[in-house]
């Protein structure tokens, strides 16, 4: 997957680009329920993700931590909270 730089996307942001932008999906039918469900399920996914990217920062931060200061590294349980249901 290819991000886009975040220069363009504060330009983006309520520049006169936002506008043609916003219009141009408008006119082409993107605010359907069907493209609004898939995002909203897209984003559902991405938090999933967010949390398992800062569970696992946050172990290798009390790793890291313990040992610069010379202490025992004990290994954390895998998750902190239940994983929410996936597709099956």
């Amino acid at each position: 997957m290819v991000y886009a730089s975040p220069a363009p996307v504060r330009a983006l942001r309520g520049g006169p680009l936002a506008a043609k932008c916003t219009a141009t999906w408008a006119a082409s039918g993107a605010f359907t329920d069907a493209n609004l469900s898939r995002l909203r399920k897209e984003n559902a996914d991405l938090c999933r993700t967010l949390a398992l990217y800062e569970e696992t920062i946050r172990q290798l931060a009390l790793e890291n931590d313990a040992l610069r200061s010379g202490g025992t590294v004990l290994p954390l349980p895998n998750r902190s909270t239940p994983a929410p249901p996936g597709p099956s």
